[in-house]
């Protein structure tokens, strides 16, 4: 049953649209939001609205709901709403009259958005992560290919030589660039908003900021509104920066299939990379990297989604809030395991060093050959153009 009270008479056909896909995401958030509610029993505790011995009992109820929940082994039904109503009637259930008093001067708009908030800064450090052993795994491939020359291409041609370590230091200098975008969205959402309630302040004053350590947070919220008015710029934010990370993915990706055709084959992928084909024995398919490409349109989807459903939205907490919960979700997981696989397939690839430098022709010095004869004294124009006819 819900926390406001059951509506009977409600068609099961309205509770599903209501709360269906937000029960699914509330499954997700819940081990967040048993640590909330823990550090809002903390404060509660601290003030003497609840007892020590009352505190310890809830703190083991909620790790005990926390570990199931892990486990996925607590599923929400469209009855009970969201994990809120689950937690609260689970610690009535486990601790009688004592579960009934730890909602008191917390609504359900504070609290989701602070679950939300921690689940961004734990999925943001994990990103983190990830970028980072691709910026290592990039430097040593790069310190392994300093000789290794092939072509450089512009407009799908031949441009100028280079290094297939220039091509890795590139990309591993664009992910060091989407770790400082990590780290300010970590920093903006890095405001515990425990204490605005609804949106305007909680009915009981509470030692805000040591709730706050508690979570991990380094600040608090001062307004209600503030607080209840970024949350959708929150998650289209994440989701940007989150794309900054796919979009390297992405042209990686891309590269890395070209190079692989026998048209070229400056590169091998691992077979534990590829796939086969149901009709053609031959096939050894690039599915991973076609479906890495894929991830960057995805995520840039999810944003694009959580911008619309924002717009036009009056302040304050609207039911359209909820509608972000899952793409924000999903874009975290589609960047998490997209990174993952693409190491995968790093660690796993082989360099054709004899296929790139055959692949690199005498025209392509024509712009070094034009700069030294400028150097020389001749006119730069003159110069190039003496090799465009040469």
């Amino acid at each position: 049953m819900a926390i406001w009270g059951s509506n009977k008479n409600m068609p099961r056909k309205l509770l599903e649209f209501l709360n269906g896909k937000n029960c699914k995401a509330d499954e997700i958030l819940l081990p967040h939001n048993c640590k909330v509610v823990l550090a809002y029993c903390g404060g509660l505790k601290t003030k003497g609205i609840i007892t020590e011995e009352e505190f310890s009992r809830c703190k083991a109820a909620l790790i005990e709901l926390e570990g199931s929940a892990r486990l996925g082994k607590i599923k929400i039904g469209i009855e009970e709403e969201d994990s809120h109503t689950v937690i609260e009637n689970h610690l009535i259930q486990m601790l009688g009259d004592t579960g009934k008093k730890i909602h008191i001067g917390k609504s359900r708009n504070d609290e989701a958005l602070c679950v939300l908030r921690l689940y961004c800064k734990e999925k943001l450090g994990e990103t983190k992560n990830l970028v980072l052993n691709a910026v290592k795994l990039l430097e040593e491939i790069t310190s392994k290919h300093k000789d290794t020359e092939m072509p450089g291409y512009t407009h799908m041609k031949k441009a100028m030589p280079t290094t297939f370590s220039y091509w890795c230091k590139g990309f591993a200098n664009l992910f060091e660039k989407d770790l400082k975008a990590l780290e300010f969205a970590v920093s903006y959402v890095d405001y515990c908003p425990l204490g605005t309630a609804a949106g305007f302040g909680s009915t009981i004053k509470l030692d805000w900021k040591q709730i706050a350590n508690e979570l991990g947070f380094s600040k608090i919220e001062e307004n209600g509104y503030g607080a209840q008015n970024s949350r959708m710029k929150e998650g289209a934010m994440i989701c940007f920066v989150l794309l900054q990370a796919m979009m390297d993915v992405n042209k990686m990706a891309t590269d890395l299939m070209l190079w692989n055709t026998e048209e070229f084959g400056f590169v091998k992928l691992s077979k534990d990379a590829t796939t086969g084909s149901s009709i053609m024995p031959h096939k050894n398919n690039p599915d991973v990297l076609e479906m890495l490409r894929a991830s960057a349109g995805k995520v840039a989807g999810y944003q694009h989604q959580i911008q619309m459903i924002s717009n036009n939205l009056p302040s304050g907490y609207n039911k359209d809030h909820q509608e972000m919960k899952m793409p924000l979700i999903e874009a975290f997981e589609i960047s998490i395991v997209s990174l993952e696989a693409l190491l995968l397939v790093l660690e796993g690839l082989k360099i054709n060093k004899e296929a790139m430098a055959n692949a690199l022709t005498e025209e392509m010095g024509s712009a070094k050959r034009a700069a030294d004869l400028a150097l020389g004294g001749k006119p730069f124009r003159e110069a190039y153009l003496s090799q465009k006819s040469a």
